[in-house]
């Protein structure tokens, strides 16, 4: 496995949009001044969305999937509406009303926040610090334990990561966007737990990203797809604990699971059952999948 480059650099727009899905959906933020800013623009927004019976979760959903693949997020407005439910008659007019309220909103966040930019660098910079250090081993092993005899034909996709970095809104978030092929993470300036190193988050998404290049993500099921997200969690905590990023004797999978926002608490009685059968077992980590998303459909 060649050295697999991670390229750093901050997203603000991506920023916004996950400020706006935090704020609109009512969860909560780390940052007081952020809902705060948000809270009147963006009600607004629901009441009008709400008043024809479109749906509001998807909207934002749309608008932040969007900004994940690096749209810009007024210019998502009509995609967000169109999978919100909105009909071909109303949505010119519903557009016009929603941009003028997420411009003024951003105009806030940037007045709010003026150097967000170089703050979000500031922040990630021990994180970065600490995956230069000692990243590339977690890749290695990580790719060594998931590909087995077959490490050395695993090919290097682009044999690079971009990796953006956000403002802290969730206090603890990243994903992995298949289609832009990029991780995105918000960028803690400390551990959210000491228990679970922030390192071990970036460690899990880039490994997925990569397995995901190498396995076609998009042609497998989304049961499936699940399952490996799951199933590579498991696999970061169990290398985590070779390279003593993880001390306790079991592994803390429910509280990953929670951490990471991976799946259901209904589910985790399903994984760690998974785990306890397949921990000493020598079946190759695609095999270990298969009987995991099967647990995981009988529970």
């Amino acid at each position: 496995m060649n050295r697999v480059a991670v390229r750093w650099s901050v997203d603000v727009e991506l920023s916004f949009a996950q400020a706006l899905y935090v704020v609109a959906l009512g969860e909560a933020t780390v940052d007081p001044t952020v809902k705060t800013v948000l809270t009147q623009s963006v009600q607004t927004i629901n009441d009008r969305l709400l008043t024809h019976s479109l749906d509001l979760a998807s909207f934002w959903e749309t608008l932040r999937s969007s900004a994940q693949c690096g749209s810009e997020v007024l210019a998502s407005i009509p995609d967000s509406l169109d999978s919100a439910g909105c009909s071909e008659l109303m949505i010119e007019n519903a557009q016009r009303q929603v941009a003028t309220l997420l411009a003024d909103s951003r105009q806030d966040m940037e007045q709010a926040f003026p150097q967000l930019a170089a703050q979000i660098e500031l922040r990630y910079r021990p994180l970065r610090d600490r995956w230069e250090t000692c990243g590339f081993g977690l890749l290695r092993t990580l790719a060594k334990g998931f590909w087995g005899g077959n490490f050395a034909a695993e090919p290097d996709v682009k044999n690079q990561i971009p990796l953006v970095m956000i403002q802290p809104i969730r206090g603890g978030d990243g994903g992995v966007d298949a289609e832009a092929g990029r991780v995105w993470m918000e960028a803690m300036l400390t551990d959210v737990d000491p228990e679970v190193p922030e390192i071990l988050r970036l460690a899990f998404f880039n490994h997925l990203l990569l397995v995901m290049r190498t396995l076609n993500f998009d042609h497998l099921s989304k049961e499936m797809r699940h399952a490996y997200r799951l199933a590579i969690m498991v696999q970061c905590l169990e290398v985590g604990g070779e390279f003593d990023l993880i001390r306790s004797g079991d592994l803390p999978i429910g509280r990953v699971m929670e951490l990471w926002r991976i799946g259901d608490t209904s589910e985790v009685g399903a994984v760690v059952s998974w785990w306890e059968e397949m921990s000493s077992a020598d079946d190759p980590w695609p095999i270990r999948v298969q009987r995991l998303s099967a647990e995981l459909a009988a529970a």
